[in-house]
């Protein structure tokens, strides 16, 4: 079986990409998914987030660094396609780079993490010429908005809106600015394993998943 390949790309840093990254596959590993995260970032947020993990509670899914791939990355996620049910792709905030263009022309999802500020809805308007020559390429790709690092207040109520106009599917599910997230890329726990404190934090790592698997089977 061919795996699923979700490319998580934008603009901008500090959107919660590497977050939504290994929230993503450590729930859906722990679903029972065969699940490799592969981090392009230089920064190695992914990877630096899953080696913090302790020893006797390793992160649940592999982890690796393709930083530096370029172009070659389609090619070199070839031989993992038929050992892993989903692959899940980290890439270097930013449009210019082969890395992400290569990684997209050969996913089934790209996930677009934007938090609700007018600066970050307008950085959607530079990714959109890379999605459109992408889509000339691979038109099956299906390409979603994550509301990102969302608080409740007035400001944020009202970017959201903005969001929900825009032209991409929007995912009703939102990344919340809260803790357990956060301790995700610090500690190397996903939020399955933070225990009572995180439960609202698993409900919305489960939901995420839910609608990620829907969007992709419609």
């Amino acid at each position: 079986m061919t795996a699923k390949i979700i490319t998580l790309a934008g603009k901008k840093g500090g959107t919660g990409k590497s977050t939504l990254t290994l929230t993503l596959a450590a729930t859906l590993t722990l679903r029972g998914h065969r699940v490799l995260v592969v981090d392009t970032d230089p920064q190695g947020s992914s990877s630096k987030g899953a080696r913090a993990a302790p020893d006797e509670r390793p992160f649940p899914a592999v982890v690796i660094s393709l930083a530096g791939a370029g172009r070659t990355l389609a090619r070199e996620l070839q031989p993992h396609a038929d050992i892993y049910d989903f692959i899940l792709v980290d890439t270097e905030a930013g449009t210019a780079f082969e890395a992400t263009q290569s990684a997209l022309l050969v996913s089934d999802l790209a996930l677009l993490p934007c938090k609700a500020s007018a600066a970050d809805i307008d950085a959607l308007n530079l990714v959109r010429p890379l999605l459109s020559r992408v889509l000339g390429t691979n038109p099956a790709l299906r390409v979603a908005l994550v509301a990102s690092l969302i608080r409740n207040n007035g400001v944020t109520n009202a970017m959201l809106s903005a969001l929900a106009g825009q032209p991409e599917h929007l995912l009703k599910t939102q990344l919340p600015d809260i803790a357990a997230f956060q301790e995700v890329l610090t500690t190397g726990l996903p939020v399955q394993s933070q225990g009572r404190g995180a439960r609202a934090a698993v409900a919305v790592a489960e939901a995420m998943t839910d609608e990620v698997l829907n969007l992709m089977d419609s």
